[in-house]
């Protein structure tokens, strides 16, 4: 426990959140959250500290983009 490490797998995550269960106090808005946005580290050279980002963002529609500038 503690250690930190790369991740050389796929992660997969829901694109919606319900943090409702884990709130202290029921507040005036909703615990729900939508997903629209992931950066994600390219690796270069199998070093955690040098590499290249992107992101991936979705519009009003549910269509996905990747915003990369080195394309």
């Amino acid at each position: 426990s503690g250690r930190f490490g790369k991740l050389n797998k796929r992660v997969t995550f829901p694109e919606t959140l319900d943090l409702g269960p884990y709130m202290s106090e029921a507040g005036e808005s909703t615990d729900i959250y939508k997903l629209y946005a992931v950066v994600v580290h390219i690796d270069m050279l199998n070093a955690s500290f040098f590499g290249h980002y992107i992101c991936y963002t979705k519009d009003i529609q549910g269509t996905w983009y990747r915003i990369d500038d080195c394309k």
